[in-house]
């Protein structure tokens, strides 16, 4: 089974991915999966996770 993985970023317009991905599903007769991604939290960027032993 194949699958196609289309990746969207909602900061822009997504209309000729879209198309494009609905023209490679057709053409290899295979199923796609939508997974929209975001930017990360501008808050969270530079912590490490876990508390700190010395």
């Amino acid at each position: 089974m194949n699958i196609i993985l289309v990746l969207i970023d909602f900061r822009e317009p997504n209309e000729r991915m879209s198309s494009c991905s609905i023209q490679l599903v057709l053409a290899f007769h295979t199923d796609s999966w939508r997974l929209p991604v975001a930017s990360p939290n501008p808050d969270l960027v530079g912590y490490d996770p876990g508390p700190k032993c010395i």
